[in-house]
């Protein structure tokens, strides 16, 4: 039985003025109004945010339109006609710098100080000459995302606002040295303040992000994984077969995210992902920033996240989205085509050519220093040992062909010869081009990754040319894409002034002897 007069003096004094209940609702009800403040800040600047650049985008617009409706007055209004403007002020700039510097010098008489600063403001000329490329790329970028409708949400309102100012000539710009940088100085359309130094106008591209077709992405790369028996497998299941376990759909989805970002190049791989969560997962473009700066301890790290790269909170979000996209396409495409069979063994070869694709290319560059420098085999001509080098003068045609059959041994399965254009005789007969070399790729690299790389015969005066040029044939190395050169032709003494080559016809009659 409840004892009721217990329970009723127990709780008389439970929420009594400065008691614990009491300071805990009044602490709940702060918390609660500070985060409800915040909340309406975050949307009052996030309307702030849009209508701005929807001002912008009108006035874009609506300048094309009047343009258009107006065929009697042909006026430059928009694209990057406006930095025509900017350079002329960069000019005046330069020439005003330049005469000042010759006043101080007639003063002073300080020769040391003025060629210092005259050879310093000569520079300062080459940097604007690339600002003009530059910030017409820029302008050309924003004007091309706005028209195709590509123009990310990420991009914040002051950077469409600086663009918005430079396509109108800046009437309030003007170039400024601050702090021994010449600078461009002017105001955004909503009146802010911004500056750019002038050798840093690249920075402006890279700030600028546009939306990727990501469902076509994901469509064209996630296809049905199917087991032996047909049935089609779950999204994270890896197909197993003869040549062992295949990649699953999540693999192959996480794969073409790391190869979508990779795109944006060095530097700027952060933005593009937060742009990927700001445009297609409805990340506010603040948020996003913030993921991306919140880097996780490696100890909270799982050991496939460490594989895949995750280092922040955003990359982590972002490919927690991105499987989630993928595995909802994932499963469309498993109702709609559940009773096609047909394709289950293409799919199967194309993981297996994947995986043993991966292995083959292993091999390759594993066995790369036993092909090159450490190659001591006598019958290989892409050895420092060959015994029969003679033939590269005597025997030519010999000499190429065993070159291709070692090139095709070492992983590049399809070397294709490179020739010199045809000729016509002084009788008007076609005379064939001569043979160079062979251009070699390792095909088995994915075709992104693939660089075709020109091996000439006179590159085997000295073999460390063909070694260069076979690693980077593999992927693992630059090099100088011109022919190496030699020190005299093929089998004389007389000094190179073209590039070597062997006639089509000779070649012939070494292949039938």
């Amino acid at each position: 039985m409840a004892n009721y007069n217990y329970d009723f003096w127990s709780k008389e004094f439970e929420y009594k003025p400065g008691g614990a209940k009491s300071q805990q609702m009044i602490g709940q009800a702060i918390d609660d109004s500070i985060a409800e403040r915040r909340l309406m800040a975050d949307r009052a600047e996030n309307k702030r945010d849009r209508q701005l650049k929807r001002n912008i985008l009108n006035y874009n617009y609506a300048q094309k339109m009047a343009q258009d409706m107006d065929d009697l007055n042909i006026m430059p209004t928009a694209g990057v006609q406006g930095m025509d403007e900017i350079m002329t002020a960069a000019g005046r700039s330069i020439a005003d710098q330049a005469a000042y510097l010759n006043k101080e010098l007639k003063r002073t008489g300080d020769m040391t100080s003025y060629s210092a600063a005259m050879a310093k403001l000569k520079g300062e000329v080459g940097s604007i000459k690339n600002m003009d490329q530059e910030a017409k790329a820029f302008l050309g970028g924003v004007n091309t995302a706005i028209e195709n409708g590509t123009f990310s949400d990420y991009n914040s309102p002051e950077l469409l606002g600086m663009a918005e100012d430079m396509r109108r000539g800046s009437p309030k710009g003007r170039f400024e040295n601050i702090n021994g940088v010449t600078t461009w100085v002017s105001e955004t359309v909503d009146g802010k303040p911004y500056q750019v130094a002038a050798s840093q106008f690249s920075e402006l591209s890279k700030k600028l992000q546009v939306k990727d077709d990501v469902d076509t992405i994901l469509k064209s790369s996630v296809n049905l994984n199917a087991g032996p028996s047909g049935n089609i497998l779950d999204f994270n299941t890896s197909p197993s077969g003869i040549g062992g376990q295949g990649l699953s759909a999540a693999d192959i989805a996480s794969d073409s995210l790391t190869d979508l970002i990779n795109t944006a190049g060095p530097g700027n791989k952060e933005r593009k992902s937060a742009a990927l969560l700001v445009d297609h997962f409805g990340i506010p473009s603040r948020r996003a920033k913030e993921l991306f700066t919140a880097v996780i301890d490696e100890d909270q790290l799982t050991p496939q996240e460490k594989a895949d790269g995750i280092v922040t909170e955003g990359d982590r979000l972002l490919q927690q989205k991105w499987l989630q996209k993928a595995e909802s396409m994932y499963g469309i495409n498993q109702k709609a085509v559940s009773t096609e069979r047909r394709a289950r063994q293409d799919q199967y070869e194309q993981y297996k050519e994947k995986i043993d694709n991966r292995r083959d290319v292993k091999n390759t560059i594993d066995n790369m220093p036993a092909a090159t420098i450490n190659n001591n085999n006598e019958n290989d001509p892409l050895s420092k040992n060959y015994m029969f080098k003679q033939e590269l003068a005597t025997k030519p045609g010999k000499f190429i062909s065993d070159v291709k059959t070692s090139l095709i041994e070492k992983g590049f399965s399809n070397p294709k010869p490179i020739y010199t254009e045809p000729s016509i005789g002084a009788d008007g007969e076609i005379i064939p081009g001569r043979f160079l070399g062979y251009e070699i790729v390792n095909e088995k690299l994915p075709a992104n990754r693939r660089t075709p790389v020109q091996v000439y015969i006179d590159d085997f005066n000295d073999l460390d040319n063909v070694y260069k040029k076979m690693y980077a044939a593999t992927g693992m190395e630059s090099f100088s894409r011109k022919p190496m050169p030699a020190g005299t032709k093929t089998g004389t003494n007389d000094p190179i002034t073209e590039m070597q080559g062997i006639g089509q016809a000779q070649i012939n009659n070494d292949f039938a002897n």
